[in-house]
């Protein structure tokens, strides 16, 4: 690697990333944007800080990110979600809460749309923290819902109006096991006559199903 190219060090902290190795992945992004502002590694920096518990730093790293790409929601957005697992103090966590519900309030009435790769590879999400903080999490949670919803704003499919409605059931792969034992038995008691239940999964998920279920699922 040259040892004054940024964008190698930005590349080689993914591959150990990939890898497992937190340590050399850190090591190679704090290089990274050591050699080059980059908004691409700052963001790469602050998940990885993230990931360590370094919480400072993390945000520093996403609020760097933000300031060189200011048109990017989602980084303005990424340095107001780290979010320490433990609070120092209750006003930490009001100080905190209110920045962010400002932040999604702001963002909110811009009306910007990101497509779902966007959200899905900056890793936003609620913090895990929030419910240790004894607070009403209900409308950070759904002003937060509502911008990354705007990504599925797509046209809906028209109903189908005639025959009987259905139930879908969606089994996901390894969850045949507590599908069977949670809802699995009820399936033969269902009245069939005004509904239809539908178990929806992937092939091998119905070929574990049908083994278990016999004919309750036709």
């Amino acid at each position: 690697i040259d040892p004054s190219f940024g964008d190698a060090f930005n590349n080689l902290g993914s591959a150990l990333y990939r890898l497992n190795d937190v340590a050399g992945a850190l090591e190679a992004y704090r290089e990274s944007v050591r050699l080059k502002e980059s908004a691409i590694a700052s963001k790469n920096l602050g998940s990885i800080l993230e990931h360590a518990c370094l919480w400072e730093e993390a945000a520093e790293s996403f609020r760097i990110a933000s300031r060189l790409r200011q048109d990017d929601v989602i980084l303005q957005l990424r340095s107001h979600l780290v979010c320490p697992t433990v609070a120092l103090s209750t006003s930490q966590i009001d100080a905190y809460r209110e920045s962010l519900a400002r932040t999604l309030a702001e963002i909110e009435t811009r009306g910007i749309h990101q497509s779902i790769g966007d959200w899905l590879d900056a890793d936003v999400r609620p913090s895990f923290a929030w419910q240790f903080h004894g607070r009403d999490d209900r409308p950070i949670r759904e002003s937060l819902a509502r911008i990354v919803a705007r990504s599925f704003d797509v046209p809906r499919p028209k109903l189908r109006r005639s025959g009987k409605p259905t139930v879908g059931f969606l089994v996901a792969p390894g969850h045949e096991y507590a599908f069977v034992r949670s809802i699995g038995g009820m399936f033969g008691l269902f009245d069939r006559n005004g509904w239809r239940p539908c178990v929806v999964g992937s092939p091998s998920s119905e070929e574990k199903l049908r083994r278990q279920m016999g004919d309750a699922l036709d």
